[in-house]
């Protein structure tokens, strides 16, 4: 019965609630963002790397990706890689 009257009485479409927020502040740039993410990346990695190498040299999160997308490339582009670079 009284999910009969809820149904009733409810708004027809998606009831959509505002939180308390402070729309005057100015939002973050996409290059800001995007600068921020590329630098904490690297940060992650360098750590990694630097503790990698304290620790065992071939667990470096920087060669495990690296071996990972030469494991995964097409033969001929693999080729043509070592072929360009040495």
């Amino acid at each position: 019965m009284a999910l009969r009257k809820f149904l009733r009485n409810r708004p027809a479409g998606p009831v959509l609630r505002t939180l308390d927020v402070d729309t005057t502040q100015p939002r973050p740039r996409v290059t800001a963002q995007i600068s921020a993410g590329i630098l904490s990346t690297g940060i992650a990695l360098a750590v990694g790397h630097a503790i990698a190498g304290l620790i065992a040299p071939g667990s470096s999160p920087f060669l495990a990706v690296a071996d990972s997308v030469v494991d995964r490339a097409p033969a001929a582009v693999r080729e043509a890689t070592i072929d360009a670079l040495g």
